[in-house]
């Protein structure tokens, strides 16, 4: 319990500036995901998400969107098997792992990308949409682990989207993650 409690505030940090970046570029650039997506958008997951306009499968992505996409299911997938074995400490080593790649990797990676003039680029618009996704599924993955932050997470993400989509993350099924989808 006390290295968990002592990769916290590093861990806390870390995803809490990749939320900034996003929050920033996204009100610069006008992404609005609610205005995209029309109609219910219950638990926000990939099948509510791919009905959004400007969103492509992660199949017509770029690579590195194709790989953090690969790598949030493969930490949904281990975060669960972890979890189910009552091993707490590993589950959040994954989740570690994931928002340390996240970050580290993907939004320093796309930097360019989101500095584009051109606010209706390809490239760019799925670069908001992978990063929506990933911070979307990352707050349900955290919710059991740090549950305030989670929700105030989901709170500004899918809150946009008022009564049309579920409440609490608390109130999200768990992301599972598709072994069929590991690339």
């Amino acid at each position: 319990e006390q290295s968990i409690k002592d990769s916290i505030p590093e861990f806390l940090l870390r995803l809490w500036n990749v939320f900034s970046f996003f929050v920033i570029y996204a009100n610069m650039d006008g992404f609005a995901p609610e205005e995209s997506l029309s109609g219910d958008a219950g638990q926000l997951n990939r099948d509510a998400l791919s009905a959004a306009k400007g969103f492509r499968p992660a199949e017509q992505r770029s690579e590195l969107d194709r790989w953090v996409l690969n790598e949030l299911n493969q930490t949904c997938l281990a975060v669960v098997e972890r979890m189910d074995a009552y091993d707490n400490y590993a589950a959040c080593g994954h989740l570690n792992d994931f928002v340390d790649a996240l970050s580290n990797w993907y939004v320093r990676r796309s930097r360019d990308r989101f500095w584009r003039h051109d606010k209706q680029s390809t490239d760019k618009i799925d670069a908001y949409w992978t990063l929506y996704e990933c911070l979307l599924t990352t707050s349900k993955l955290i919710a059991p682990f740090v549950p305030f932050l989670s929700e105030n997470l989901w709170q500004n993400l899918a809150g946009v989207f008022g009564e049309r989509a579920v409440e609490s993350v608390h109130l999200c099924d768990f992301p599972e993650g598709d072994a069929s989808t590991v690339d």
